[in-house]
């Protein structure tokens, strides 16, 4: 999806340079900044995932959990988001759908998640 991405942003670049582009160039502009938040998304979701994968491991002890309560909640609070968006992006498999570039309420949401992993992974250092 990545390099399908990058191969689309460069033709709309391409297109962008064009001198026939300006029967259309409110269109070019307007995917050249879909593409750009649709990367920027994918970004954010990326970090989301890496960063879950590794505190899931962590927060599935019960051990974990009792030394770390409110580290404990703050997790299953992000982990209920994570599938939550999981299940939304399996129903609706459309990478422009998810990132939702009207509204960035995704992109919200990924940013918040991942400021709660991060104070998650600062209180576990």
């Amino acid at each position: 999806m990545i390099t399908l991405l990058e191969d689309d942003t460069m033709t709309v670049s391409t297109m962008m340079g064009s001198k026939f582009v300006l029967e259309i160039k409110e269109q070019v502009e307007s995917w050249e900044k879909r593409l750009g938040y649709l990367g920027y998304v994918i970004d954010e979701w990326l970090k989301f995932q890496k960063n879950w994968m590794y505190l899931e491991n962590i927060f599935t002890s019960p051990d974990i959990i009792k030394q770390l309560p409110a580290e404990s909640k703050l997790f299953q609070q992000v982990d209920k988001n994570w599938k939550e968006f999981m299940n939304r992006a399996k129903k609706v498999p459309k990478a422009l759908e998810q990132a939702d570039y009207e509204h960035g309420v995704n992109l919200r949401k990924f940013t918040e998640n991942n400021k709660k992993l991060d104070e998650i992974q600062r209180c576990l250092n």
